[in-house]
């Protein structure tokens, strides 16, 4: 029992000695179930389950959820069939124990796909009881912190998925310091030698920048209590060597630049005291214009609370500071989880709330997804949002990822709005379905049942949920165009079987305009009818086309043409070469949209020489325009070249 007796001091602290008896049952049969087997790393199995076990008992989790982490391993490695774990410990433990088990029974055609599907069953399975997604959790950080043991490959493979998915799960749910475990452990396996070195740069600075920072942080004490709020703690923030690493990459600076900033969190009694520090640090030290946000009034999306301003400090050092309740600094540090961590009524509610209505959406995504990978390339979609808040008429506020559409709009509100959505008004303003919406926009749908999604529609969207519901929507109108296209041929001569269709607009098209060569009007254009009963749309001249065709994997031919009134704007990839100079980026963003130009896309590309390469996909109504831009871009003295890409 000496590998039990670290997992009993923590459950002592909270549970009762009943409890921890049946818990430690719980143990014994896990430790029978795992006799014979040993990690990759020599040492018995069951330390895993106890390891993970200690994770969830230091947030205080009830004692269901501890005997289920105990046992999430024994369904899938061991003889343990279901009905003997529901026999022993009831059926709530055993369905949270098979939400974490894999699909072992199961056939996929490739690992990729059955690594999706067990993600899927994973998630559906928290949608039911969020506490599958802690023991997940808990299970990922230990073998996480174990790594060491495995092939350099399957270390590799396992971190990046833990970037990729369970740390932004963890931000999601406001489990701040599970996340940054989850990316630091992550980014030591994947770039060990920079993690090494970025540790020890960091640790190098701190001895620095430790006489400055104290005498910053006597200064705000000194501050505070001319203005009568002495009371409040002040804490030195450190930033996690994963962050300091992503804003290195992200913002292209040097290490230096980002610890030359300080951070600070301030500890409030109350809400109201929140805000009479905020005006006290900022007679103190000058804010920064345009630096302030207010996450108190509007908490962000995971249920976090805090007000954040940068000060010009002295010597021109920025100083971030966070002003915070310190039932706000709880959760957070641990989201949703403080819940079962404190126990007291107040804001864990709200937090809980914020929980639940991601859950919704996930469960959305779920219910419209066609399959496993689908419904994984989604939910990474949904998990990296930079939150927007918007209003709706009636005043609620929706939070949606930065660079949400007018669509994504409707279609957060409402799948059924979205699908129907007729038209957008924000601010009273008609707008196009793809305009990217900014914080504190009004925003107003109207619906109309005549509408449907179109495959144009995917590119005007950005969020997991609206993605996974047009493709749902698009699957059963093309299953229902097929099914009335072989009605109609089956009783035409052979000569005119061939489905013919017409392209009128850029939207309500029940047509797939193909990303891989982007047709506009007045492109010589072929259609084929695919497999799944998709009419995707080329470029005659298309690679992608030619390629099909060679391997005789392109399904039946439709004829398709432009209507000669054809209306609306459509995308189209064009590539600019050109000077790294000052201005440049605006200078040719401003010109086409001077010219009517809608650049929905911008992708810059790294480049060893002095020179700027850049990807844009640009909404334009035609060949003739695209040909107008392209010239007017081109007169630039700063571009070298600018050009359409096919593919």
């Amino acid at each position: 029992m000496f590998i039990f007796a670290p997992l009993q001091q923590r459950l002592a602290l909270y549970l009762t000695p009943a409890e921890i008896k049946e818990i430690a049952r719980a143990y014994l049969f896990a430790a029978d179930a795992h006799e014979d087997q040993f990690r990759s790393s020599g040492e018995c199995y069951i330390t895993h389950t106890v390891a993970a076990a200690c994770i969830l008992a230091d947030m205080h989790l009830d004692i269901e959820t501890i005997i289920a982490v105990l046992l999430h391993d024994v369904l899938e490695d061991t003889p343990v069939t279901s009905m003997e774990l529901t026999a022993a410990f009831g059926s709530k433990i055993t369905e949270l124990v098979e939400g974490v088990s894999k699909l072992t029974k199961m056939n996929f055609e490739s690992k990729q796909e059955a690594q999706a599907e067990n993600f899927r069953k994973m998630m559906l399975a928290m949608t039911e009881d969020i506490r599958v997604i802690l023991i997940k959790m808990a299970d990922r950080l230990h073998n996480m912190s174990t790594l060491q043991s495995l092939a350099p490959s399957k270390r590799q493979r396992i971190a990046k998925e833990t970037l990729e998915i369970y740390a932004p799960i963890a931000h999601r749910l406001g489990l701040n310091q599970m996340k940054i475990m989850l990316e630091d452990l992550s980014f030591k396996a994947i770039y060990p030698w920079r993690y090494q070195v970025l540790k020890e740069s960091v640790r190098t600075a701190k001895g620095h920048r430790q006489k400055l920072f104290e005498k910053l942080e006597k200064a705000l004490h000194q501050g505070l209590e001319r203005f009568g709020v002495a009371s409040n703690h002040i804490y030195g923030r450190t930033k996690s060597l994963y962050s300091v690493y992503s804003k290195m990459k992200d913002r292209g600076v040097p290490f230096a630049e980002i610890m030359d900033i300080y951070g600070f969190r301030i500890i409030a009694r109350d809400v109201f005291d929140c805000y009479h520090v905020l005006g006290a640090v900022h007679s103190i030290f000058k804010p920064i214009p345009g630096k302030f946000k207010d996450y108190i009034a509007i908490p962000k999306a995971n249920g976090y609370q805090s007000l954040h301003t940068i000060l010009f400090g002295p010597f021109g050092v920025p100083i971030e500071m966070q002003i915070r309740t310190e039932l706000m600094d709880r959760i957070a540090e641990n989201g949703f989880a403080s819940h079962w961590l404190y126990k007291a009524p107040g804001d864990e509610a709200q937090v809980n709330v914020q929980a639940q209505k991601w859950l919704k959406k996930v469960a959305d995504i779920q219910a419209n997804s066609g399959n496993s990978l689908d419904f994984i390339r989604d939910m990474k979609i949904d998990l990296f949002p930079d939150e927007v808040y918007v209003f709706t008429p009636k005043g609620e506020i929706l939070c949606l990822p930065r660079g949400s559409s007018a669509l994504d709009f409707a279609y957060a509100v409402h799948t059924q709005v979205g699908s129907h959505c007729q038209e957008v008004h924000v601010n009273k303003r008609n707008v196009p379905f793809s305009y990217p919406l900014l914080n504190g926009q009004t925003v107003e749908v109207s619906t109309d049942a005549n509408v449907h999604p179109d495959p144009s529609w995917l590119t005007m969207v950005v969020t997991g949920r609206a993605k996974s519901a047009i493709r749902h929507s698009l699957k059963e109108l093309s299953d229902r165009e097929a099914a009335d296209v072989d009605s109609t041929a089956h009783h035409l001569p052979e000569k005119q079987k061939k489905p013919h269709f017409v392209i009128h607009s850029g939207k309500g098209m029940n047509l797939e305009l193909s990303r891989c060569c982007y047709p506009i009007p007045g492109d010589s254009i072929k259609a084929l009818i695919t497999p799944a009963h998709k009419v995707q749309v080329h470029v005659t001249e298309c690679e992608h086309l030619a390629d099909l065709v060679k391997k005789k994997k392109h399904g039946k031919w439709a004829d398709v043409t432009w209507s000669q009134n054809v209306s609306g704007f459509f995308p189209v990839k064009v590539r600019v070469d050109a000077h790294n100079n000052v201005g440049v980026i605006a200078g040719v963003t401003r010109e086409i949209a001077e010219l009517g130009g809608n650049i929905r896309e911008f992708i810059m590309h790294e480049s060893l020489t002095d020179a700027i390469h850049a990807d844009m996909i640009v909404e334009v109504l035609d060949r003739p325009h695209l040909a107008k831009i392209i010239r007017h871009v081109r007169r630039l003295t700063y571009v070298k070249k600018v050009a359409r890409v096919l593919n």
